[in-house]
Order: C-alpha cells, then sequence, then structure tokens
C-alpha cells in the first residue's frame, strides 16, 4: 500500500505502515524516490506531519515553525530528543522591485527545499523571515 501526503520540497510516505520522508523526481513517466524511513522520529514526536503549511509557499507556517522550536527546546532540556541546529534568515529583498518580490521569495524558498533533508524543518516566519531547523 503507497499512500503520501505532499509536505514542502518534501512527501511523507507510507509504505507497509512505515514512513518514508522523500525527495520525488518524475523523469521520462517514471517516478523516483529518494528517502529515508523516519517512522521512529514520528512516533517519537520528532517529525509531526500534521502540522499546517503555508499555502503560497508549501512550506510550514509560523505557527507551526514556532511549535516546532518549542517541542525542540522542551525536548532537549528533558533529554528526549537529540540536539539540533537552529537558523533564522532574513531574506534581503530591498534591492528587487515590489513587483518581482514573490518570485524572489519562490525561489529562495525553492533552492532551500532542496538543499535541506527531509527531516529538516522549514518554516515561513514573517514577510522575509524564515527558519530552519536541523535535527542531528
Amino acid at each position: 500500500k503507497l499512500t503520501g501526503r505532499k509536505t514542502g520540497g518534501t512527501h511523507i510516505v507510507i509504505i507497509e505502515d512505515r514512513y518514508f520522508a522523500c525527495a520525488c523526481n518524475q523523469k521520462d513517466g517514471i517516478a523516483y524516490i529518494l528517502g529515508m524511513d523516519v517512522t521512529d522520529l514520528i512516533a517519537a514526536g520528532f517529525i509531526e506531519p500534521g502540522k499546517s503549511k503555508n499555502e503560497r509557499l508549501g512550506i510550514y507556517d509560523r505557527e507551526s515553525g514556532v511549535a516546532f522550536l518549542d517541542s525542540f527546546l522542551r525536548g532537549v532540556s528533558d533529554n528526549k530528543r537529540p540536539p539540533f541546529t537552529i537558523s533564522y534568515i532574513t531574506l534581503n529583498c530591498d534591492a528587487v522591485d515590489e513587483r518581482d518580490k514573490d518570485d524572489y521569495i519562490l525561489d529562495f524558498v525553492d533552492v532551500i527545499i532542496n538543499g535541506i533533508r527531509g527531516t529538516d524543518i522549514f518554516a515561513y516566519m514573517d514577510d522575509n523571515d524564515f527558519l530552519i531547523l536541523f535535527p542531528k
């Protein structure tokens, strides 16, 4: 049984009751799925595929980003989660014409999505601000 749900640049795919974070690429009518088994991370609450997304960007929204960060911080202090690295990015759009700003942000999001792992958390925080959590 193969089912899936899009989560930004990654899919959460369920195969025989196991969850996989996958980057999918379709070429010549064949879908190639490269990913890792994240069932144990989901069971431990490390990844929550049900979090809400920013519809326009296809990544987690501010509320979900803050919830993930809070969860990670509580988990590390309780020694229940592995350490993680946090990156807070403010995208400089000053030199970009207002008409092109949306495309500029979408291009940035696409580059980040294609460069991070399926277990990393990427969230749109506000205006030009983004949060990435990199679990170790």
